[in-house]
């Protein structure tokens, strides 16, 4: 038996391409009606990067910290509640990981999260998320994780550090703009 590995199936590459972020979402995945959950990295309040964001009325914009720990399913959850208590339960047309590896895992899980009942860490494990997973983007700010290219959402819960891998969790879209990278350091 021949086993299939889904891979990303859009990638967009090139200098300041983060500035077109949105026309570029919108391009893939026409989200005209729908409204963007953008997870980005908290650090990337003293980048600047974040100021760049071209969010619109309906969008969300979450900042993820994961400056002290790995990510954990409880923050997964969590930001699933939140987005569903700001949005009176109604689905995003698309979520963006805006990060180094940790938030990428964080937006992988969250899309998969929204529309499979339960917490986070039941998912944690091959394959076990049924149901269709929201839209996802990577936009990687650090090279070397993988995570932009993997189906793997590494998390720990209370009892393990484990991936929900699925090829529901892998990203649908990402794009690499080399300008976000040339400046990280150590």
């Amino acid at each position: 038996m021949n086993k299939i590995i889904k891979i990303v199936p859009k990638i967009v590459f090139g200098e300041k391409k983060f500035d077109s972020l949105n026309e570029i979402a919108e391009e893939i995945f026409k989200i005209r009606e729908g409204y963007i959950v953008y997870l980005i990295d908290s650090v990337h309040h003293k980048t600047g990067l974040k100021n760049r964001l071209n969010a619109r009325s309906q969008d969300l914009v979450i900042d993820v910290d994961v400056s002290l720990y790995e990510p954990k399913t409880e923050q997964v959850d969590k930001i699933r509640d939140e987005i569903l208590n700001k949005k009176n339960i109604q689905m995003p047309a698309l979520i963006i990981g805006i990060g180094g590896g940790s938030v990428m895992d964080v937006a992988k899980a969250v899309s998969v999260i929204l529309t499979n009942k339960g917490s986070c860490a039941d998912y944690q494990g091959w394959d076990l998320p049924k149901e269709k997973a929201i839209f996802k983007m990577a936009v990687p700010t650090i090279s070397g994780t993988g995570s932009e290219a993997t189906r793997t959402a590494v998390l720990t819960s209370s009892t393990k550090k484990q991936g929900i891998n699925s090829d529901q969790s892998i990203f649908d879209a990402v794009l690499m703009d080399p300008e976000l990278i040339k400046t990280v350091t150590l």
